[in-house]
């Protein structure tokens, strides 16, 4: 079983036990304060991820819209800020993420995919190349390296990406579409103090 179908079983499994125990705490009567508490404890990691990652999640706002030129100058001042607070990369354990136990890894995938998205294959692979050295188990570096290898006619190396992403746990199933649906929803949350510009 892959670390990506692992984390999938463990998130969903959060989110059961989340909604039973909301569940039980309504049924049971007992105060509103008690469910406060536990939707703060749920949507807290979240905010504070949004808000400490805004470059990153600003960056991904930008690919969904289709602006991904406009996404590489966030992507890439995330991986700056990585850089001089590498603290923010341990965020990556309150984030809604399966796919991968690295930041920097994540925003090197993203930056990857806009270079793909903008034609620019030696910059694309570059970065995807650094995320999977730093997370051999990433599916997603090896999903868009699958896109870059069919561009460049290499039929062989683009399978080889291709099943290598659904091996590590990417397979475009129901739960990764419902998954890609979250992550697109949580990057278009607003920190609540963004920049105007």
């Amino acid at each position: 079983m892959s670390r990506t179908l692992r984390f999938k079983f463990v998130l969903f499994g959060l989110l059961a036990l989340a909604i039973a125990g909301g569940m039980m705490i309504v049924l049971s009567g007992l105060s509103s304060m008690v469910l406060i508490y536990v939707a703060a404890f749920f949507l807290l990691p979240g905010r504070i991820t949004g808000y400490l990652w805004r470059d990153l999640m600003k960056g991904r706002r930008m690919m969904d819209a289709g602006r991904h030129g406009e996404a590489i100058q966030p992507l890439r001042a995330f991986l700056g800020e990585l850089e001089r607070k590498p603290w923010l990369g341990r965020l990556i354990w309150i984030s809604p993420s399966v796919y991968t136990v690295s930041a920097k890894a994540m925003a090197l995938s993203n930056l990857g995919a806009c270079w793909l998205h903008l034609g620019k294959l030696d910059e694309a692979e570059r970065s995807l190349n650094e995320a999977m050295a730093l997370d051999p188990l990433y599916p997603m570096p090896h999903y868009n390296l699958a896109a870059v290898e069919v561009i460049r006619r290499r039929e062989d190396q683009s399978r080889y990406h291709l099943e290598k992403a659904h091996e590590l746990g990417f397979t475009k199933g129901p739960v990764d579409r419902i998954l890609d649906r979250l992550k697109s929803d949580y990057a278009g949350r607003e920190p609540a103090t963004q920049d105007s510009h």
